[in-house]
Order: C-alpha cells, then sequence, then structure tokens
C-alpha cells in the first residue's frame, strides 16, 4: 500500500525548470482543478504551466517508482495507492479510505 502523495520541496521544481532553461514568471502553489493525463482533478500545484508540468511529471514518476518497487512482474499482487495523483493504468476506485482497508482490504492482500 503506498499512503499519500510524494510533494517536493516547493522550491525544488522551479530550480529544476531553470537548470533546463524552460521559462517561467510565477512559482505561486494553490489547489486548483487540473487535466492530466486524460485525468482532471484537483490537485495542489503551480499556476504556471511551464512549472505545473514538471512539478506533476516529478510527482507521477516517484509513484510509479513506489509501486514498481512491489515489483509487480514477478508477483501477483495489487498495489493499493491512496493518493490524489492518478497514475497510468490504474484503476480508480471513488471509495473512502475505510471503506478500502476494511472491506477491500481481503482482495487485496
Amino acid at each position: 500500500m503506498i499512503l499519500g502523495t510524494p510533494y517536493p520541496p516547493e522550491y525544488m521544481i522551479p530550480l529544476i525548470a531553470s537548470s533546463l532553461n524552460i521559462p517561467y514568471k510565477s512559482t505561486v502553489v494553490d489547489y486548483m482543478t487540473i487535466e492530466f493525463d486524460a485525468c482532471v482533478f484537483r490537485f495542489r500545484t503551480f499556476y504556471e504551466s511551464n512549472v505545473r508540468d514538471i512539478h506533476l511529471k516529478y510527482i507521477q514518476g516517484a509513484l510509479m517508482q513506489a509501486v514498481g518497487r512491489a515489483r509487480l512482474s514477478h508477483n501477483d499482487k495489487t498495489v493499493v495507492v491512496l493518493s490524489k495523483m492518478p497514475l497510468p493504468q490504474s484503476i480508480i476506485l471513488n471509495d473512502s479510505f475505510e471503506q478500502i482497508l476494511t472491506q477491500k482490504a481481503t482482495e487485496f492482500f
């Protein structure tokens, strides 16, 4: 089970953008409705689209690495990710945290 979203420090993403010579004007962060990888959801990220793309890809990569550590290619297991960031090839459940832990625990483990 992966619980939470791995947010990097807010200063890190503009530093990455600067080192890649990606222009940006603002580093304001707030909750907003965004579209990312064909999903629309609310997420705390940067207003500036150039910086936002780096931020979202960074978080998505960290989550995908955490899922990959389960070695799903070698094991017949299911990884439950409780995060605000949707991942490619995932099944999105609209259940509450309590429902996932109590009702579905036998299915996942």
